[in-house]
């Protein structure tokens, strides 16, 4: 019995030290554009069936695993901004970037771009932003003023009094089953083989409004967090006692038959 309980604390240790740190980056996000929060998901683990009083079974509970985390792709807040660089995606789907040097392919909610000394239109971390000519987005902001993104993802300017298009389109790229995508980094997600029916906006329709001069506001619920926080913090040290007490029962009696 003892050897169980040690292992059931022990279960539990490690279930909610994976909760608290989930939890955590949560929060520690809340302020990160176009964050996306993960909640995290249990299971309860049973050793083998015992008789009960009444003649019928059932299974003797043998602790507690995390069976994995599930991001929320929930839509977060959008907030205006002053810069035309900022976008942001009221819908689904996701920006596409990749670093110039690499030809891997990433996708993000972060819409905070800029920029750069070349007139590469890029994200804070450097990845450079593609149309949908797969290719990075280059802005000449010599020739054009009064620069714009309208709701498809095309970038706008004035040239010689007039508006007209730069034939720059940012790429939108959507997925049947978004649980598919490999977080990489906090912002950035990598495409799994379990993503589903992917849909870019150069052949198809994205399910999603570009917003110019908008950010898009992590999706992370502060209060509910903190909730969630508290109760793993509680379980936590409610599996440590576990342990604590079947160590002093096997002292106990260890005691005993001496």
């Amino acid at each position: 019995m003892s050897s169980s309980a040690f292992y059931i604390g022990l279960s539990g240790l490690n279930s909610f030290s994976t909760a608290i740190s989930v939890t955590s980056d949560n929060i520690a996000n809340a302020s990160t554009t176009g964050f996306k929060a993960s909640n995290v998901l249990f299971g309860d683990l049973v050793s083998n069936y015992y008789a009960s009083g009444n003649g019928t079974s059932d299974r003797l509970g043998a602790g507690s695993s995390v069976l994995g985390t599930l991001k929320d792709f929930t839509q977060g807040s959008i907030n205006s901004t002053a810069t035309w660089t900022d976008v942001a995606l009221n819908g689904d789907g996701f920006f596409s970037v990749k670093l110039a040097d690499d030809d891997t392919t990433y996708y993000t909610r972060d819409g905070s771009f800029s920029l750069d000394k070349d007139g590469y239109l890029v994200t804070s971390e450097g990845y450079q932003v593609l149309g949908t000519d797969n290719n990075p987005i280059q802005v000449d902001t010599t020739e054009y003023s009064n620069l714009y993104v309208d709701s498809t993802g095309t970038i706008f300017g004035t040239k010689d009094g007039a508006s007209v298009s730069l034939e720059q389109t940012l790429m939108l790229t959507q997925f049947s089953n978004q649980n598919g995508l490999i977080r990489s980094g906090s912002n950035k997600y990598l495409a799994s083989g379990d993503v589903g029916t992917v849909t870019n906006n150069d052949t198809g329709t994205v399910d999603a409004l570009v917003e110019g001069c908008a950010l898009e506001m992590s999706n992370t619920d502060l209060s509910s967090e903190m909730v969630d926080l508290i109760i793993y913090q509680a379980d936590y040290n409610a599996s440590s006692k576990i342990i604590t007490t079947a160590n002093e029962m096997v002292d106990t009696v260890v005691g005993m038959v001496r």
